[in-house]
């Protein structure tokens, strides 16, 4: 008999409360991504801590490292709407260091 860990019982939980009323009848069908894909990924997050840790060595405040950030125009479809969020934690994290 597998032991289900109380840890996996809150997550699933916490998930299924998440997820908008009606939205369960409809499958959620998840595409796998390609390799190429996956590398793009890693490659945007690489320049975007590279920019960040260049403006936190720079002096920058976090509100000005989120006005002057730019990356490569090939991640111009990149979703930023939550860019100041991660710049936030990103000095946070390089100030505990």
């Amino acid at each position: 008999m597998r032991r289900i860990r109380p840890a996996f019982v809150l997550a699933a939980c916490l998930a299924a409360t998440a997820i908008p009323a009606g939205a369960q009848e409809k499958p959620i069908r998840l595409r796998t991504p390609t390799w190429a894909e996956v590398q793009e990924s890693a490659d945007f997050v690489r320049e975007l801590v590279a920019a960040v840790r260049a403006a936190a060595q720079t002096g920058r405040t976090v509100d000005q490292a989120v006005a002057e950030l730019r990356l490569p125009d090939r991640y111009s479809g990149y979703d930023m709407s939550q860019a100041r969020q991660f710049v936030d934690a990103a000095y946070r994290e390089l100030a505990a260091r």
